[in-house]
């Protein structure tokens, strides 16, 4: 007995340890893997369908307990009149396991800047340091993790050094968005492999003046389809054996395409030139979107409104949809109609107790949590419980009180209590102000994006969704309470990522509905 326990227990150590070797626990990436990797560095080009809008460069480093992943953005986004610079880069630290620790992003360009610093202890934990670029103070956030956490641009590196790609091969990851300032868990799923062929070396044709390929390189490629668990824009990425991105494209027809450096950034430079868009340097301001007035007989607001896309751009992405609540598909035109606010036996008395609802919720780093937010919306509510006149209280009174502020002023994005604090936000600040209000009175609420079409043109606009007997728009910017007609939604819970919508303004027709236009 004795010598069967003694062999037991040595077989279940060696299971262990091969265990731990070769089979690493989920959100770990194999420490063998890691230890050999070799530094390399990447360059995309950024398309919005037949043009080039920006770059993107991605660099990884070996540490002696680690790697260190980099990226940068430099994004053309077109903004009030004409087109604006944007640069957003993060610099990220990982340890041997590919466990995030600790990061820096930060923005700058025409439309503003901000740096924001991030530390996590434990993974339990996520500690992080917002600053303007006008002010010298900075607001501070402590976030509850569940588990690991990666960067956006670490997460297919995270993927190849976990294991073999093979077509089928499936994982889940809790990603922060530093852009977003969000938390959501992404499912990956390895969908193809193919051969993909990308530029290796340059020359410069001197009939265009632009960088041409002189060589090319073959290289084996899996598709990796990425998804938030929730709701959110999926996304298609080519990698290769190493890591590193070959190819992505998203639903909204934008994609990068790796090629040689200077193909990237040359061609990129002589195309801003050739188009006059020269850094103006000084951030820019441009004014909140108004919406549509009613008319007389106040009807407008209430009239089926449709949006046309320039093309079928949903067209193969069986898993992304403009379906939603008042929303409705048909090919490449895009139905909305006004919902109505729930009533009576349809509402329920707050707070909303079914938690299969609030953990498909993500985690809105600016709506977390604040003793501030708290007070505020006990004062607001005075002891309402039905869920309907709570919501109708609290955007009325967010839409009275916070005031609208331009957009690219300079400032950081802010939390809730700070926008309750100084009176005053850009849209996605009292989005998430609501949002924020919401979650403390016990109503599910969140963030969405998209396009307003107002009188003049369409802009990029947010607004929220709140739960009652289904999720219901509500627009706490302008106190619409549903919101009406003139929006279309784009990304569900979590706001907009100005690459991927911005350009989306320019590429759509509405159209009015039955209901006639609008005086």
């Amino acid at each position: 007995m004795l010598a069967f326990v003694v062999v037991a227990s040595w077989l279940s150590a060696l299971g262990w340890l091969v265990r731990r070797e070769y089979f690493p626990a989920p959100g770990q990436a194999r420490p063998e893997a890691v230890a050999t990797f070799p530094p390399s560095a990447a360059f995309y080009a950024v398309w919005g369908r037949d043009r080039q809008i920006g770059i993107v460069s991605t660099t990884a480093d070996t540490l002696e307990d680690g790697i260190r992943v980099t990226a940068r953005q430099d994004i053309d986004l077109p903004l009030g009149e004409g087109t604006r610079r944007a640069i957003f880069s993060t610099n990220g630290v990982y340890a041997s396991d590919l466990r995030l620790r600790d990061f820096s992003s930060r923005l700058s360009g025409e439309t503003g800047s901000y740096l924001l610093d991030g530390v996590v202890e434990g993974d339990s934990l996520l500690l992080l340091s917002l600053t303007s670029g006008t002010e010298d103070a900075s607001e501070a956030f402590r976030v509850p993790l569940a588990g690991p956490l990666l960067l956006p641009e670490a997460v297919p590196l995270w993927f190849a050094l976990q294991g073999p790609m093979a077509v089928g091969r499936t994982a889940e990851v809790d990603v922060f968005d530093p852009a977003g300032l969000a938390i959501r868990r992404h499912q990956l799923v390895v969908a193809a492999e193919s051969i993909l062929v990308v530029p290796d070396s340059a020359e410069l044709d001197t009939g265009s003046t632009l960088w041409v390929p002189a060589s090319l390189d073959t290289l084996k490629a899996w598709r990796l389809d990425i998804r938030p668990a929730a709701s959110g824009l999926p996304s298609r990425v080519w990698v290769d054996a190493g890591g590193y991105v070959v190819e992505a494209r998203s639903p909204l027809g934008v994609r990068i395409e790796r090629s040689a450096f200077e193909i990237v950034r040359g061609n990129y430079r002589a195309r801003r030139t050739a188009a006059g868009l020269a850094d103006a340097g000084a951030p820019f301001r441009t004014p909140p979107p108004r919406p549509l007035e009613e008319r007389d007989d106040g009807t407008a607001g209430d009239s089926p409104f449709e949006f046309v896309l320039g093309r079928a751009d949903t067209d193969g992405w069986p898993e992304f949809s403009l379906e939603g609540p008042g929303q409705l598909q048909i090919g490449s035109r895009v139905r909305i109609e006004r919902s109505a606010l729930p009533r009576g036996g349809l509402s329920y008395r707050i707070p909303y107790r079914d938690s299969t609802v609030w953990s498909s919720l993500g985690t809105h780093v600016l709506a977390s949590a604040d003793p501030r937010v708290e007070a505020r919306a006990r004062r607001i509510l005075t002891g309402t419980r039905d869920a309907s006149a709570a919501v109708e209280a609290l955007a009325r009174w967010v839409s009275r009180n916070l005031q609208l502020a331009p957009h690219g002023g300079g400032r950081a994005p802010q939390g809730a209590g700070s926008t309750l604090e100084r009176g005053e936000g850009d849209v996605n600040d009292i989005v998430l102000t609501f949002v924020a209000l919401a979650g403390t009175a016990g109503i599910p609420a969140r963030p969405v994006a998209g396009i307003l079409q107002t009188e003049q043109r369409a802009h990029y606009h947010a607004w929220a969704e709140v739960y009652i007997s289904g999720w219901i728009p509500v627009d706490p910017v302008y106190g619409q309470v549903p919101a009406d007609a003139h929006r279309l939604r784009l990304t569900v819970d979590g706001l907009g990522r100005p690459l991927e919508l911005v350009p989306q303004v320019t590429r759509l027709r509405p159209q009015v509905g039955p209901g006639g236009p609008p005086r």
